[in-house]
């Protein structure tokens, strides 16, 4: 068993690949440019985001010698939002970094209902997560473009499936954590659909399949879940070149067997 573990963070995407008894058999990196601007933006090129998935992840693939992949993970940074075209997969314009503040004017006005988020949701009222993060940015794009966090842009660009696991729905502020499902109620108040947001999976569940890294050959397996915060596994590979995505849960022990994980996560 070999797992490909791919962590797409805020200023680079590294990645390794593991076999099953935890050892490191290589590992690459990719860097990537946030962009920095006036009113407390901070942006990146999604494309470079995915290029750099790409990347690090088959630069660690040829460094291990292109070994049979039980389990593709990736890691992705968990409050980051892109709007994009849910026909193409193209993004339109740059990712809201988990940074930017440009979105406190929306929890300004939703100030008064603090409170009634906190007993939904467990956060407190913050520009720092993804609902107040998406209100703002649909002012800007309009009604047309498809908008959520950047694990469910890749997931859909690697496999074409439109979801987004447990731990990092409850991240957005409108997660209901009694339900594990979107909270109509802090939708209405984001002025969100629940029906536009991606469908919430159990963090060990197979979504779909990928050929983004051929040349790592693999075979069908059990799953182990890999990576954090927001991470999606591929196991169960259907080709030579193919390895099914599920979502996965935080942390790299591959001692755990796959499992659901409460939508409290570290980040």
């Amino acid at each position: 068993m070999a797992v490909l573990a791919i962590d797409q963070g805020t200023s680079a995407t590294k990645a390794s690949v593991v076999d099953d008894e935890g050892r490191v058999l290589a590992s690459a990196s990719a860097d990537v440019e946030v962009r920095n601007g006036p009113g407390d933006a901070v942006e990146v090129d999604p494309e470079a985001l995915w290029q750099s998935v790409l990347r690090a992840g088959r630069d660690a693939c040829a460094s291990a010698g292109h070994p049979a992949l039980d389990a593709v993970g990736l890691a992705n940074q968990g409050e980051t939002i892109v709007a994009w075209d849910r026909r193409t997969g193209e993004p339109i314009g740059p990712a809201i970094v988990w940074q930017d503040g440009r979105a406190a004017v929306v929890c300004d006005e939703l100030r008064p209902h603090a409170e009634r988020l906190a007993q939904l949701t467990g956060l407190t009222l913050d520009p720092y997560f993804v609902a107040p993060k998406i209100t703002w940015l649909r002012r800007q794009v309009g009604p047309g473009p498809t908008i959520t966090t950047t694990d469910t842009w890749l997931v859909h660009r690697l496999c074409s499936a439109f979801v987004t696991d447990a731990a990092t729905a409850s991240r957005s502020l409108v997660l209901d954590l009694d339900q594990v499902g979107w909270s109509d109620e802090a939708c209405a108040l984001f002025e969100i659909e629940p029906d536009d947001l991606p469908t919430v999976v159990d963090n060990a569940g197979v979504v779909g399949e990928t050929t983004a890294f051929a040349g790592a050959t693999g075979r069908r397996g059990g799953s182990r879940a890999v990576g954090s915060n927001s991470a999606i596994v591929a196991t169960d590979a259907c080709s030579d070149v193919r390895a099914g995505l599920p979502c996965g849960f935080d942390g790299l022990d591959f001692d755990f067997p796959a499992r659901a994980l409460h939508p409290f996560a570290p980040f």
